[in-house]
Formats: C-alpha cells, structure tokens, sequence
C-alpha cells in the first residue's frame, strides 16, 4: 500500500512539473481560475441562505439586495468560467508541443541499438500514443481538482460551523470509493501493459492493408481477410476479458455506493432533527443540507479527479519512462576534417544477445578523397559496415579510428555535419520536392540554384521540371493536390538529397538498386564527377558502378575475402572475378 501512495504521489508531482514546464503562465491562470470558481460556488450558497431568511421575515430589501449580490456572482462566475477555458485550452496546446517536442528529441538520439529493442519501440509507441491525449485529460482533471478542493475547504468551514462530526462522517464515508476507484485503474493499466504488443502488431496490420503503395500485393493475393480473421481473433477475446472484469468491479462499485448513501442520508435526518430542536430558520437548513450535499460531492469529486489522474498518469509515465532513458553520448571530440585515414582495426560486431557475430575482427582502411566499393553477398555484411562506420552501432570488439581518434569519442551531431548517406531504405518525406532535396541541409532550404544542381546530377530535374508546381509540389497521393513518384525516382530524389548536402564523406548503399537502366548508366557515368573531392564508400550488387572507385572490399561471411581496384581483382581470378563473371553471364544470356 505503502508503495502504491508513494507511487501515485510521485505522478502527481511529475505531472504538475510538466505542466508547469509547458507553460507557468497559463498554469498560474488555470489555478487561480479555478480556486475563484469554488469560492464564488459557496459565496452563491451563503447568498441564497439569506435570500430565503429575507423572504420567511417578509423583508423585501434584504431579499432584493440578496438577489442582486447573486446576480453579480453568477456573473463574475460565468466571466471566470471562460478565462479559465481560455487558460486551460493554451495549457493543452503548450503542453502538447512541449510533450512532441520532448519524445522527438529524445528519440533523435536514442542509438540504433536501442532501436533493436521491442521494449524501446513498446516505450515510444506508449509515450506517442498516449501522452497527448492523456494529457487534455489531465488538464481537465487538474482544473476539476483545483476547484474542488476550493468548494471543499469553503464548505467545510460552513460544515465546522454547524457541526465538526457530520463533516468528520462525510470525509471518511468517500474513503472506500477512493481506494477501490484506485484499484480499477490498477488492473486497467496492467491489462493496457500486457496487450500493448499485441495491440501494436495490430496497428502495425491496419496501417500496412491501408497504405497506397501496399494496395496492389494486398489485392492480388487477397490477404486482407486472413489478417481481419486474425485481428477478430485477439478483439474477441479482449472483449470477453473485459466483460468479466467490468462485472466484477460493477458489483463492488453499486455495494459501496449503497453503504455511503445510507450513512449519508442518515446524516441529513440527524442535521433535520438538530436545526428544529434548537429553532433554527429554513435558510439554515437550506444551507447545512446544500452544504453536506456539496461538501460531499466536493469529496466525490475530488477523489474521483484524484483517481482519473492516477489512472491517466500511469499512462503519462511511459512520457517519463522515456526521458529518463540513458542515451547519452560522452563524446567531446570534434571531427578532424583535415583528416587523413578511417581505419577498422580488428572489428567485431554482433547484435544483443545474437550468438553469431556478422563482422569477424575486419581490418580495412579508407583514405581521405578515395572512392572505395564494398561487394558481397547478400548477408556477408556490407550494410552493417556502412553502419558501423556511420556511428549507428558500436563495435563488440575492436576500434574504427579517425586518424589516432576513436570514432566514439566524436561527437555525434558534429560528425553528421560532414556525412552524407543513401540508403536502401529511404524514407520518403511526405513533403514537397524542394523539402525532399533539402532536407539534406535543411538551413539551405531557400539555396534554389544547388537544389536545382542536385537534381540535375542526381537526373530527377528534367521529371521535376514537368509537374505543375516543379519543385513546390507535395509528394505522396495521401494528401490533397499531391503526386507519387516511382520507386526509381524516389531513389534519385534520395541521391539529390545527399549530393545537396554537399559532404566530405558520402555513403551510397545500392544508389542504383531501383533505376531503370538508362538512369543507372547515366548516374555511374558521373559518379566520380559526383564524388569529386570527396571520401566515398559505395555498396553494390550491380558490378556497373564498382568499376569507377578506386578500391574495392570483398567481404565474405563477415571477413574481407580480397581488396583491390577492379582490374587488379579481374587479375587475381578469385571471389571479386567469380560473382562479376556471374554478373555479366547473366546479362550475356
């Protein structure tokens, strides 16, 4: 139980801080809103109590002036009421960008390894999910209980005044509503915790059936009924997990709520019997039963607020689960741009908790303004190379050394400011052309001349120049006015995108994997024009490109088989000369 108090206490507090960090001032103004609607609430009851003294003693001045003081409350209640809608609403919006701000800079630097992690995805997902829209809730659950404890501590005093033990009753009669309201959230949270994968598996479905480029396969094969079966499956036996639960705690709910109303209503007969013995006027009796009834709704409320906000922060953790996880990086070095070598020394790598490594003590040397290829088989390791090299893992054994310095010891935002990269699997920015292309240094978003340029090298500038609003048109058919591009063109946006930024490294995994052969030809013409002057590591299947670098890696099974220029490796007659002589045979055929 002990726990359980420390635990909900300890959400309350993080809970405030977050909404004190969104924004103090519209905090302060929802707090004191609040704390003026409660007060004016009893401030209306005292009124009315002297309304009706005024009209048993037949006092028409008294009752006027009583009705009028009324009139001006309810007035001042309404104006308040609306500035603190108005506080409460800019709250939501401040807190809502200071929450997706918050997520999206700190999965900017969670490490790719941490990626690897179903607990990291299940951690994001939570926090995306939940968060913003638990966190209108708890603005309004904050709100109701800042204005019920107002309404609960001025009808109090009224409740003192008359009788300290029928306020005593009232407080601990809503005690076991508390406890079991609190139990029920409980058990919400651990079944939201225990489908949450499952739940997001199902996501996952919905949104792949949906998804405009997927439409095709999903009708060919016709595979949408198997997955809705399969979805059905898990609903039907969450709803039957529900129904039993809700039962139960519908039966303990109803038993409570039946106990506290017989005490409470013996409690009124008890203030009836009280007000006629000792002579006192209907006003007071008007008083002492609305104070009871408000004092006790005040309660009701408040541990209900209190409740909702438990249940709504336990959701609202996973937001607080996710700042506290450890991504820093402690590296202080800048990057050398004058640089002469990157040298893999004896490098390792597996993944967590894989058995097998992928890279086998590898030792390979990429010298500054040399274009280097690394070739293989699917699964030999070349792409985890690239990402190695790209600070995205973390060697298991062994170092990658930027001249003498560890490449974990440069600082990782630094060392992006001179890397550019293109990757198999390139995100297709649902933004304009002009966005898609500068998005590889977006502080140059308005440099149209080498937007353009980049296009033109990457061979996408003569499809652009065709599109109704050339560089300003919105991609994706998802949105209005927008249009798709083939996976071909994607590609060479891709390769605009990192020529743009104009990198003294630049990676390219399978550039050419999804052009047409005319475009292959054109952009392996001008790789080295492309490269000039840069480091370029190149991955490829298609043996058109290699043939331009400088040196070649062959990797084999995680190790490197042979390296060499292509004419040197031609020579050599060994692993290189057999997968290009497969290659061309193929074409021959």
């Amino acid at each position: 139980m002990k726990k359980k108090i420390k635990s909900a206490i300890t959400i309350f507090i993080n809970i405030f801080i977050l909404l004190w960090k969104s924004s103090k001032l519209y905090f302060i103004g929802m707090i004191v809103t609040n704390v003026i609607i409660g007060l004016l609430f009893s401030g209306q009851m005292i009124v009315w109590k002297k309304i009706i003294d005024a009209v048993q003693t037949g006092i028409i001045a008294d009752m006027i002036l009583g009705i009028i003081i009324y009139l001006v409350i309810s007035i001042i209640q309404n104006a308040v009421d609306q500035a603190c809608q108005y506080y409460k609403i800019n709250l939501s919006n401040h807190t809502n960008k200071y929450i997706t701000n918050k997520i999206l800079e700190k999965t900017k630097n969670i490490s790719l390894k941490q990626y690897g992690s179903a607990g990291i995805h299940d951690k994001i997902k939570k926090a995306n999910e939940e968060s913003s829209g638990r966190t209108m809730n708890l603005l309004y659950s904050a709100g109701m209980l800042i204005k019920g404890i107002s309404i609960f501590v001025s009808t109090a005093l009224i409740l003192i005044s008359f009788s300290v033990p029928v306020m005593i009753i009232c407080l601990i009669t809503s005690v076991p509503m508390l406890l079991l309201g609190m139990k029920i959230a409980i058990k919400q949270y651990e079944i939201y915790n225990e489908r949450f994968e499952n739940m997001r598996f199902i996501e996952h479905i919905k949104n792949m059936l949906t998804k405009y480029e997927n439409i095709k396969e999903i009708k060919v094969y016709k595979v949408t009924d198997y997955f809705i079966k399969h979805i059905n499956k898990s609903f039907d036996k969450y709803i039957a997990e529900d129904k039993k639960i809700r039962k139960k705690f519908a039966f303990k709910n109803t038993g409570v709520a039946f106990l506290e109303n017989v005490i409470i209503y013996c409690v009124k007969v008890a203030v009836g019997i009280k007000v006629i013995l000792y002579k006192m006027t209907i006003g007071d009796w008007t008083l002492y039963i609305s104070a009871i009834d408000n004092f006790k709704n005040s309660i009701s409320n408040i541990l209900s607020v209190i409740t909702t906000i438990y249940e709504d922060g336990l959701y609202v953790n996973n937001f607080f689960d996710l700042m506290k996880l450890n991504t820093e990086n402690n590296a202080t070095y800048k990057f050398n741009t004058c640089f002469k070598r990157i040298v893999f020394e004896n490098v390792w790598f597996k993944y967590p908790e894989a058995d097998q490594y992928i890279i086998k003590g590898i030792d390979l040397e990429i010298e500054k303004g040399k274009n280097y290829a690394i070739v293989g088989l699917n699964g030999s390791g070349k792409t985890t190379i690239l990402k190695l090299l790209l600070r995205l893992y973390v060697p298991t054994k062994g170092r990658i050394l930027v001249d003498d310095m560890d490449i974990m010891d440069i600082q990782e935002d630094d060392y992006y400011n001179y890397v550019a990269a293109v990757f198999q699997d390139f995100i297709k920015y649902p933004v304009t052309v002009r966005e898609n292309i500068a998005l590889g240094d977006i502080n140059r978003l308005e440099d149209e001349y080498c937007i353009k340029e980049a296009a033109k090298k990457s061979g996408i500038y003569s499809y652009i120049s065709f599109l109704k609003h050339e560089f300003n048109t919105q991609l994706q058919m998802e949105w209005t006015n927008a249009t798709e591009l083939s996976l071909g063109q994607w590609q060479k946006l891709a390769i605009s995108r990192a020529l743009f930024k104009n990198a003294m490294i630049v990676i390219l995994d399978e550039p050419t994997a999804s052009l047409d052969p005319i475009a292959e030809v054109e952009i392996s013409d001008n790789i080295r024009t492309l490269m000039e002057g840069k480091t370029c590591i190149l991955i490829a299947h298609r043996f058109s490109t290699v043939k331009l670098v400088d040196n070649i890696y062959v990797i084999k099974n995680g190790n490197i088989e042979e390296f060499g220029s292509h004419d040197e490796l031609m020579e050599k007659n060994g692993e290189y000369a057999r997968l290009y002589n497969i290659q061309a045979q193929g074409y021959l055929n």
